[in-house]
């Protein structure tokens, strides 16, 4: 297994690889992005040097996706992370968290953050044991549920509005931040 910068030409692969990520993580239809959307911010970080591909004989079968905000150069911003299914338990996320790591790091980066489904047990584990920890939770509800505040009072109907408004951005469920130890292990997906 090796890791190596992505590039334009692995556009095929990884839409494959992102496609099924997606059904995988049975991500629900309000968080869904066209691959052509996806493959827009994708390339960006592939054109910016944080793009990565694991590969095994040849075979692409894993990603990570990051990028160093502007507003936050302190933070390497992991924005996808996949192994497919054949490639896991072989240390494959753990050496692309850790390319992106280090990449961050020569960047003038101290740490390293994520998002991460709340249902994910496998890849939660592997980012606790990587050393992150819960700094923010991304909430969302259906804008019907939080205009609906007829029977509620006045006082709290205002309250519920402001939460709801601050949450349809879409995001995953968690997110995490931490300095990333360089070690091999076990892997999963985001």
């Amino acid at each position: 297994m090796s890791i190596r910068p992505a590039t334009e030409q692995d556009q095929n692969v990884l839409r494959d690889l992102w496609l099924a990520m997606q059904d995988e993580l049975e991500t629900p239809p309000f968080l869904l992005e066209e691959w052509e959307h996806c493959w827009a911010d994708l390339s960006r970080h592939v054109r910016d040097g944080l793009g990565f591909v694991s590969e095994d004989d040849g075979r692409v079968t894993g990603f990570a996706f990051a990028k160093i905000p502007r507003e936050t150069p302190a933070l390497v911003h992991v924005t996808d992370l996949y192994v497919a299914p054949a490639a896991r338990r072989g240390g494959v996320a753990r050496s692309l968290m850790h390319t992106v790591a280090t990449t961050g790091q020569e960047r003038g980066a101290t740490h390293v953050g994520l998002d991460v489904r709340v249902g994910n047990a496998a890849a939660t584990a592997l980012y606790r044991r990587l050393g992150f920890a819960d700094h923010e939770r991304f909430m969302a509800a259906e804008l019907g549920r939080c205009s609906n505040g007829a029977s509620e009072s006045s006082g709290l109907r205002r309250s519920r509005r402001r939460t709801c408004r601050a949450t349809t951005k879409p995001r995953s469920s968690t997110r995490s931040s931490s300095s990333c130890p360089a070690s091999d292990g076990a892997s999963t997906r985001r």
